[in-house]
């Protein structure tokens, strides 16, 4: 009864070395969750553009006014979450199979830029303006909560 019990008990003692097939499927596992990850993240940038675009489009049909400054600010946000977006896609792909992505998003990212850089200048007319004259077509002179 002795021997059986210093044989359990050296049994417990010494750790097995985790098999091949252990491994293999640990490094599965952990292949998975981080393909996993990156799908959620891009999923989750997807949904920030998504919204972003949503509220420019409720601007657009007048429902709240804005200015060039929003314009602007949501651009960078898009272009950001786009930006984020590819490069998830391109670590979920063997080979960075997206990278022509990359080339189409900067031509495009140029092209939005220099339509915004024209839309900045200075502001025309009176640098004091009446309540009674500002609206929501002077957003740009007043601020969004003036107007």
């Amino acid at each position: 009864m002795l021997g059986f019990i210093r044989n359990m008990m050296a049994g417990l003692r010494t750790r097995k070395e985790p098999s091949r097939a252990q491994e293999a499927d640990e490094a599965l596992q952990r292949g998975f969750k981080l393909r996993y990850l990156q799908f959620k993240r891009i999923l989750s940038a997807n949904d920030k553009v998504l919204n972003m675009m949503a509220e420019m489009e409720t601007a657009l049909q007048g429902g709240q006014p804005f200015g060039m400054s929003f314009i602007r600010a949501r651009c960078a946000l898009i272009s950001t979450n786009v930006f984020q977006i590819i490069q998830h896609l391109n670590s979920l792909a063997p080979a960075g199979g997206y990278r022509p992505l990359e080339v189409r998003f900067h031509e495009i990212q140029q092209k939005v830029a220099s339509l915004l850089e024209t839309q900045r200048g200075t502001i025309d007319g009176e640098l004091v303006l009446d309540l009674h004259r500002i609206d929501k077509t002077r957003v740009d002179a007043a601020g969004v909560k003036m107007a």
